[in-house]
Protein backbone atom coordinates (compact mmCIF):
# COMPACT_ATOMS: atom_id res chain seq x y z
CA UNK A 1 0.00 0.00 0.00
CA UNK A 2 0.97 3.80 -1.21
CA UNK A 3 0.42 6.15 1.63
CA UNK A 4 -0.32 9.75 0.36
CA UNK A 5 1.60 11.71 3.34
CA UNK A 6 2.91 14.81 1.94
CA UNK A 7 4.37 15.92 5.21
CA UNK A 8 6.89 12.91 4.54
CA UNK A 9 7.49 13.63 1.47
CA UNK A 10 8.50 17.74 2.51
CA UNK A 11 10.61 15.94 5.12
CA UNK A 12 12.97 14.99 2.43
CA UNK A 13 13.41 17.61 0.16
CA UNK A 14 14.05 20.25 2.73
CA UNK A 15 16.64 16.76 3.68
CA UNK A 16 17.72 16.91 0.59
CA UNK A 17 18.10 20.86 -0.01
CA UNK A 18 20.33 20.97 3.42
CA UNK A 19 22.87 18.38 1.61
CA UNK A 20 23.07 20.49 -1.45
CA UNK A 21 23.60 23.50 0.40
CA UNK A 22 26.69 22.15 1.88
CA UNK A 23 28.49 21.80 -0.60
CA UNK A 24 29.99 18.65 0.18
CA UNK A 25 27.90 16.47 -2.53
CA UNK A 26 27.87 18.70 -5.56
CA UNK A 27 27.74 15.78 -7.87
CA UNK A 28 24.90 14.08 -6.69
CA UNK A 29 23.08 17.59 -6.35
CA UNK A 30 23.53 17.89 -10.04
CA UNK A 31 22.22 15.03 -10.63
CA UNK A 32 19.20 14.60 -8.33
CA UNK A 33 18.26 18.88 -8.62
CA UNK A 34 15.50 18.82 -11.02
CA UNK A 35 13.73 15.40 -9.42
CA UNK A 36 13.75 17.15 -6.42
CA UNK A 37 12.51 20.84 -8.17
CA UNK A 38 9.76 18.78 -9.44
CA UNK A 39 8.85 17.39 -6.64
CA UNK A 40 8.67 20.94 -4.98
CA UNK A 41 6.47 21.92 -7.96
CA UNK A 42 4.44 19.16 -7.37
CA UNK A 43 3.32 20.13 -4.25
CA UNK A 44 3.11 23.36 -5.01
CA UNK A 45 0.23 22.27 -7.55
CA UNK A 46 -3.20 20.52 -7.19
CA UNK A 47 -3.87 18.74 -5.31
CA UNK A 48 -1.70 19.41 -2.66
CA UNK A 49 -1.80 23.01 -2.50
CA UNK A 50 -5.64 24.34 -2.30
CA UNK A 51 -5.74 27.55 -4.98
CA UNK A 52 -7.66 30.56 -2.99
CA UNK A 53 -9.16 31.22 -7.12
CA UNK A 54 -11.35 30.40 -8.54
CA UNK A 55 -13.00 27.88 -5.77
CA UNK A 56 -13.08 28.94 -2.05
CA UNK A 57 -9.76 27.34 -0.84
CA UNK A 58 -7.80 28.42 1.88
CA UNK A 59 -4.56 28.48 -0.23
CA UNK A 60 -2.98 25.96 2.43
CA UNK A 61 -0.85 22.83 1.55
CA UNK A 62 -3.63 20.02 1.90
CA UNK A 63 -2.16 17.03 3.96
CA UNK A 64 -4.42 14.17 2.46
CA UNK A 65 -3.61 11.75 4.55
CA UNK A 66 -1.90 13.57 8.19
CA UNK A 67 -0.86 10.63 10.23
CA UNK A 68 -2.27 12.10 13.78
CA UNK A 69 -2.73 10.52 17.45
CA UNK A 70 -5.84 12.94 17.60
CA UNK A 71 -8.72 9.98 17.40
CA UNK A 72 -5.68 7.80 16.47
CA UNK A 73 -6.76 8.39 12.61
CA UNK A 74 -5.41 9.89 9.26
CA UNK A 75 -7.21 12.95 8.72
CA UNK A 76 -7.88 15.02 5.51
CA UNK A 77 -6.62 18.37 6.38
CA UNK A 78 -4.70 21.68 6.28
CA UNK A 79 -2.39 21.36 9.26
CA UNK A 80 0.22 23.96 10.21
CA UNK A 81 3.06 20.83 10.40
CA UNK A 82 2.50 20.31 6.48
CA UNK A 83 2.61 24.16 6.62
CA UNK A 84 5.55 24.66 7.98
CA UNK A 85 7.68 22.17 6.40
CA UNK A 86 6.40 23.52 3.20
CA UNK A 87 7.41 27.13 3.83
CA UNK A 88 10.55 25.49 5.09
CA UNK A 89 11.27 23.92 1.53
CA UNK A 90 10.90 26.63 -0.30
CA UNK A 91 13.22 28.67 1.55
CA UNK A 92 15.91 26.29 1.42
CA UNK A 93 15.14 25.03 -2.44
CA UNK A 94 15.50 29.37 -3.01
CA UNK A 95 18.61 28.99 -2.14
CA UNK A 96 19.48 26.10 -4.41
CA UNK A 97 17.92 27.47 -7.19
CA UNK A 98 19.76 30.64 -6.12
CA UNK A 99 23.36 28.83 -6.31
CA UNK A 100 22.33 27.19 -9.72
CA UNK A 101 21.43 30.33 -11.64
CA UNK A 102 17.85 28.85 -11.85
CA UNK A 103 15.91 32.10 -11.72
CA UNK A 104 12.71 30.37 -13.24
CA UNK A 105 12.34 28.36 -10.25
CA UNK A 106 13.75 30.88 -7.81
CA UNK A 107 10.82 33.42 -8.15
CA UNK A 108 8.14 31.01 -8.76
CA UNK A 109 9.19 29.58 -4.97
CA UNK A 110 9.63 32.62 -3.75
CA UNK A 111 6.17 33.64 -4.95
CA UNK A 112 4.83 30.23 -3.59
CA UNK A 113 6.61 31.65 -0.01
CA UNK A 114 5.12 34.58 0.47
CA UNK A 115 1.59 33.58 -1.08
CA UNK A 116 1.17 30.51 1.80
CA UNK A 117 2.65 32.27 4.44
CA UNK A 118 0.02 35.06 4.33
CA UNK A 119 -2.63 32.31 4.10
CA UNK A 120 -1.29 30.53 6.47
CA UNK A 121 -1.38 34.02 8.59
CA UNK A 122 -5.20 34.92 7.35
CA UNK A 123 -6.63 31.14 7.09
CA UNK A 124 -5.08 28.84 9.85
CA UNK A 125 -4.71 31.25 12.99
CA UNK A 126 -7.14 31.64 15.66
CA UNK A 127 -7.19 34.12 18.66
CA UNK A 128 -7.28 32.72 22.49
CA UNK A 129 -7.42 35.22 25.10
CA UNK A 130 -7.02 37.50 22.90
CA UNK A 131 -3.80 36.34 21.37
CA UNK A 132 -3.47 35.62 17.20
CA UNK A 133 -1.97 31.91 17.74
CA UNK A 134 -1.47 29.55 15.03
CA UNK A 135 -4.00 26.46 14.55
CA UNK A 136 -3.30 23.11 14.39
CA UNK A 137 -5.62 22.69 11.54
CA UNK A 138 -8.46 23.18 9.24
CA UNK A 139 -10.78 20.04 8.52
CA UNK A 140 -11.39 19.46 4.80
CA UNK A 141 -15.00 19.12 5.62
CA UNK A 142 -16.15 22.04 3.11
CA UNK A 143 -14.50 23.96 0.73
CA UNK A 144 -12.54 26.03 2.66
CA UNK A 145 -12.44 24.02 6.06
CA UNK A 146 -13.65 23.91 9.42
CA UNK A 147 -11.36 25.64 12.11
CA UNK A 148 -10.50 22.96 15.28
CA UNK A 149 -9.39 25.29 18.29
CA UNK A 150 -7.25 23.43 19.80
CA UNK A 151 -3.40 22.55 19.86
CA UNK A 152 -1.04 19.41 19.51
CA UNK A 153 2.50 18.23 18.98
CA UNK A 154 1.91 19.26 15.29
CA UNK A 155 2.08 22.71 16.44
CA UNK A 156 5.57 22.22 17.31
CA UNK A 157 6.01 21.61 13.27
CA UNK A 158 6.93 25.33 13.67
CA UNK A 159 10.04 25.12 15.88
CA UNK A 160 11.14 21.53 13.62
CA UNK A 161 11.06 22.93 10.48
CA UNK A 162 13.30 25.71 11.68
CA UNK A 163 11.16 27.98 9.22
CA UNK A 164 12.62 31.44 9.82
CA UNK A 165 9.31 33.35 8.49
CA UNK A 166 7.19 32.44 10.80
CA UNK A 167 5.75 35.78 12.74
CA UNK A 168 7.65 35.69 15.81
CA UNK A 169 5.26 37.03 18.33
CA UNK A 170 2.52 34.75 17.20
CA UNK A 171 4.81 31.69 17.54
CA UNK A 172 5.93 32.99 20.79
CA UNK A 173 1.88 33.06 21.80
CA UNK A 174 1.16 30.22 20.43
CA UNK A 175 3.60 27.70 22.18
CA UNK A 176 2.81 30.07 25.14
CA UNK A 177 -0.83 29.26 24.62
CA UNK A 178 0.04 25.28 24.32
CA UNK A 179 1.89 25.48 27.43
CA UNK A 180 -0.72 26.66 29.85
CA UNK A 181 -3.70 24.48 28.31
CA UNK A 182 -1.95 21.59 27.91
CA UNK A 183 -0.29 21.31 31.52
CA UNK A 184 -1.14 18.54 33.36
CA UNK A 185 0.42 16.48 36.16
CA UNK A 186 1.66 12.76 35.37
CA UNK A 187 2.27 10.88 38.32
CA UNK A 188 3.60 13.45 40.55
CA UNK A 189 5.51 15.30 37.19
CA UNK A 190 4.33 18.07 35.32
CA UNK A 191 4.18 17.49 31.82
CA UNK A 192 2.70 19.22 28.64
CA UNK A 193 0.11 16.77 27.24
CA UNK A 194 0.43 16.87 23.67
CA UNK A 195 -3.21 16.84 22.65
CA UNK A 196 -5.71 19.55 23.49
CA UNK A 197 -9.29 21.55 22.30
CA UNK A 198 -12.33 23.21 23.25
CA UNK A 199 -14.61 20.03 21.86
CA UNK A 200 -16.09 17.42 23.08
CA UNK A 201 -14.42 13.50 25.63
CA UNK A 202 -12.70 11.60 22.31
CA UNK A 203 -11.73 7.79 22.91
CA UNK A 204 -8.78 6.64 21.37
CA UNK A 205 -9.08 2.45 20.60
CA UNK A 206 -6.59 -0.50 18.76
CA UNK A 207 -3.35 1.83 18.69
CA UNK A 208 -0.65 -0.22 17.61
CA UNK A 209 1.86 -1.22 20.19
CA UNK A 210 -0.77 -1.65 22.93
CA UNK A 211 -2.49 -4.24 24.06
CA UNK A 212 -5.48 -5.54 21.83
CA UNK A 213 -8.94 -4.33 23.46
CA UNK A 214 -7.24 -1.11 24.80
CA UNK A 215 -8.77 2.28 24.77
CA UNK A 216 -6.93 5.25 25.94
CA UNK A 217 -9.51 8.16 27.49
CA UNK A 218 -7.47 10.66 25.03
CA UNK A 219 -9.24 13.45 26.79
CA UNK A 220 -10.11 14.04 30.27
CA UNK A 221 -12.65 16.75 30.88
CA UNK A 222 -12.65 17.48 26.99
CA UNK A 223 -9.61 19.39 26.90
CA UNK A 224 -6.46 17.80 28.05
CA UNK A 225 -4.73 14.95 26.70
CA UNK A 226 -3.19 11.35 28.41
CA UNK A 227 -0.49 10.86 26.03
CA UNK A 228 2.79 12.17 25.15
CA UNK A 229 4.26 11.94 21.96
CA UNK A 230 8.17 11.06 21.89
CA UNK A 231 9.11 13.51 18.89
CA UNK A 232 6.36 16.27 20.65
CA UNK A 233 9.50 16.10 23.51
CA UNK A 234 12.18 16.48 21.22
CA UNK A 235 10.56 19.58 19.54
CA UNK A 236 9.62 21.44 23.25
CA UNK A 237 12.90 20.94 24.43
CA UNK A 238 14.28 23.00 21.65
CA UNK A 239 12.05 25.46 21.77
CA UNK A 240 12.44 25.54 25.72
CA UNK A 241 16.29 26.18 24.71
CA UNK A 242 15.58 28.63 22.17
CA UNK A 243 13.85 30.60 25.22
CA UNK A 244 15.58 30.00 28.08
CA UNK A 245 13.08 28.03 29.88
CA UNK A 246 15.55 25.61 31.82
CA UNK A 247 12.77 24.66 34.32
CA UNK A 248 10.48 22.85 31.47
CA UNK A 249 13.80 20.96 30.24
CA UNK A 250 14.48 19.70 33.43
CA UNK A 251 10.72 18.78 34.50
CA UNK A 252 10.75 16.72 30.56
CA UNK A 253 14.09 15.25 31.46
CA UNK A 254 12.92 14.28 35.10
CA UNK A 255 9.70 12.59 33.63
CA UNK A 256 11.81 10.54 31.41
CA UNK A 257 13.90 9.33 33.75
CA UNK A 258 11.42 7.71 35.84
CA UNK A 259 8.35 6.74 33.07
CA UNK A 260 10.48 5.48 30.20
CA UNK A 261 10.49 2.39 31.81
CA UNK A 262 12.12 0.45 28.92
CA UNK A 263 15.08 0.40 27.30
CA UNK A 264 14.51 2.52 23.97
CA UNK A 265 12.35 5.79 23.88
CA UNK A 266 9.27 5.48 23.49
CA UNK A 267 6.88 6.27 20.29
CA UNK A 268 4.01 7.68 22.97
CA UNK A 269 3.83 7.40 26.75
CA UNK A 270 -0.24 6.88 27.80
CA UNK A 271 -1.81 7.47 31.04
CA UNK A 272 -4.10 4.70 31.50
CA UNK A 273 -5.23 3.77 35.15
CA UNK A 274 -2.74 5.54 36.70
CA UNK A 275 0.18 4.08 34.79
CA UNK A 276 2.17 4.91 32.13
CA UNK A 277 1.81 2.73 29.45
CA UNK A 278 4.68 2.21 26.65
CA UNK A 279 3.42 2.10 23.22
CA UNK A 280 6.26 1.26 20.69
CA UNK A 281 9.56 1.97 21.97
CA UNK A 282 12.65 2.46 19.84
CA UNK A 283 10.16 4.10 17.52
CA UNK A 284 12.78 5.53 14.56
CA UNK A 285 11.11 8.42 13.71
CA UNK A 286 10.49 9.59 17.76
CA UNK A 287 14.00 8.50 18.59
CA UNK A 288 15.63 10.64 15.82
CA UNK A 289 14.24 13.81 17.16
CA UNK A 290 14.67 13.44 20.40
CA UNK A 291 18.10 12.90 19.96
CA UNK A 292 17.85 16.28 18.09
CA UNK A 293 16.26 18.20 20.51
CA UNK A 294 18.71 16.71 23.13
CA UNK A 295 21.55 17.88 21.00
CA UNK A 296 20.21 21.33 21.12
CA UNK A 297 19.60 21.60 24.74
CA UNK A 298 22.95 20.09 25.50
CA UNK A 299 24.58 22.67 22.90
CA UNK A 300 22.35 25.69 24.91
CA UNK A 301 23.04 25.24 28.26
CA UNK A 302 27.32 24.65 27.24
CA UNK A 303 27.34 20.80 26.88
CA UNK A 304 28.77 18.93 24.00
CA UNK A 305 25.95 18.17 21.07
CA UNK A 306 26.70 14.43 21.05
CA UNK A 307 27.33 13.24 24.98
CA UNK A 308 31.08 10.67 25.35
CA UNK A 309 29.45 7.49 25.90
CA UNK A 310 31.41 5.08 25.82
Amino acid sequence: RRGDQVDGNLHVLAAWAMCALTGKYDGWADRTYKQAAELTDTVMDLPYLSYRAPRVFPGLVKNHMFEHSRQGRYWDCWDILTQSWALRTLELMQQVAERRGDGKHLEFWAKCERDLLANVHENLTFEVDGKKVYAEMRKADSSDGTLLEGMSWANFGTVASQYSGFDKQILADTLETYAKNARRDWRGHTVWAHEWDFGDKMLISAVEGLPAGTVLPAYTGGRVSTQVIGKGVGWDLVWCAQTGNHDRICDWLEFIRDENHTRLYAEAFNLINGETVIQDDGNGEQCAWWCWGMAVAREACGLDPVPDVK
